[in-house]
């Protein structure tokens, strides 16, 4: 079956507007679990890193690797956290839409059977694009070199071209794969090949697709920095334009970055509640709007679009 691009992605906007309390009630307790586990990681981890940046470049390797060490440990916490949170956030989310399954409660906090299958797909899918991404390098790297040896001419031309066939292919696979999750919760088990299966045929059609969410994307991580992290975003602009001017000027800024991501994420800073509050609705927001992008596109393409939803 073949995708109906805009028809999706309308019918996608209107179940974001017209059921909002389904996906708040689905979201708003593990997004606030997960805006406060990083609450309590980011001041101790951006602490770290600003010292880190603050280290003299010859610096015992020791000494750096010890400063290291508990930056691991508060990075292993945040994927710990992300790791049982976010396989939520989407079970609830997609139960909702994919099987009609409404919260009889006021709130979804649960890790079953779909959650953990949800997880084992995230994880099985990093595991394939790393492997393919390492494959596909080596292949790059391999042909480029053996073209370099025998007809230099023609190795300028393949790199670039390779280098395009090679991101293409990864973009193509991302683009198969992208509806693992809901077809995760679909079949109640791990999705990536009836993701793979329901896709086929289907790239160009789910490129566009995406192309047209990730515009909405954009527009509330805007209106998030706006209000949340106006400073941030200012200093991120200012490293982009302070790559023509050396290293220096960026280390500078990049260190100033890190201060401001500090005092972000710092109760005592006057910034620290409308930052953490607009973290929180972009959490929700977000959440729910990238699920029911997949959730919408894989009833479709499973042709159960005639379904309506209570």
């Amino acid at each position: 079956m073949k995708l109906p691009v805009i028809r999706a992605f309308s019918a996608g906007l209107a179940l974001f507007f017209s059921k909002p309390i389904e996906f708040i009630k689905a979201l708003w307790l593990p997004a606030l679990i997960m805006v406060a586990v990083m609450i309590f990681i980011m001041p101790r981890y951006l602490e770290i890193s600003t010292s880190l940046a603050a280290l003299d470049p010859e610096s015992d390797p020791q000494e750096v690797l010890a400063a290291m060490g508990p930056m691991a440990k508060y990075m292993g916490l945040l994927y710990l956290a992300m790791a049982v949170v976010y396989p939520m956030m989407a079970a609830g989310v997609l139960k909702y839409i994919i099987r009609g399954n409404r919260l009889r409660s006021p709130f979804y906090l649960q890790f079953g059977g779909d959650e953990f299958n949800i997880l084992l797909s995230i994880i099985l899918l990093f595991i394939m694009l790393g492997i393919s991404y390492v494959a596909g390098a080596l292949a790059l790297l391999v042909v480029t070199a053996v073209a370099a040896a025998l007809a230099p001419t023609i190795a300028a031309i393949i790199a670039p071209m390779g280098f395009l066939a090679f991101g293409g292919a990864i973009a193509w696979f991302l683009l198969r794969m992208s509806l693992t999750l809901p077809a995760t919760i679909g079949v109640r088990k791990i999705g990536l090949a009836e993701s793979w299966r329901l896709t086929q045929g289907n790239a160009w059609r789910l490129f566009f697709y995406w192309l047209l969410w990730m515009v909405v994307f954009i527009v509330i991580m805007l209106i998030y920095f706006s209000i949340g992290a106006a400073g941030y975003f200012a200093a991120f602009m200012e490293v982009i334009s302070s790559a023509e001017q050396g290293a220096d000027a960026m280390q500078e800024v990049q260190a100033r970055m890190l201060e401001i991501q500090r005092d972000m994420w710092n109760p005592a800073k006057p910034g620290f509640w409308p930052f953490a509050i607009a973290t929180y609705l972009y959490t929700i927001v977000y959440s729910a709007l990238w699920n029911i992008a997949g959730g919408v596109a894989y009833r479709y393409l499973a042709g159960d679009q005639q379904t309506e939803l209570a």
